[in-house]
């Protein structure tokens, strides 16, 4: 979690994270999101794309239509609905 509260301080957004029966919400993730966003914990070691490894407490993004994880790079290749994940070792 503390990986997580560093990445989330050094964002150009400010952030709130909240725990609610082990699941990790946070507010403010992207500009355009107002409410708190549900993320879950993705335990997927490498990117789907470009293969690079994860880092632990780094966030990534799961494709929904390919049912695959990748990174914060590959994210700006990827036209298609996304959603946000922590990688946790």
């Amino acid at each position: 979690l503390n990986i997580v509260l560093e990445k989330l301080s050094s964002s150009k957004f400010p952030a709130t994270i909240s725990w609610h029966n082990r699941e990790l919400y946070i507010k403010g993730l992207d500009e355009a999101l107002e409410d708190y966003e549900l993320v879950r914990i993705t335990t997927v070691k490498r990117c789907g794309c470009c293969r690079e490894e994860f880092e632990d407490g780094e966030f990534a993004y799961y494709v929904i239509i390919d049912n695959d994880i990748i990174c914060s790079k590959c994210k700006e290749k990827v036209n298609a609905k996304l959603e946000p994940r922590v990688f946790r070792k």
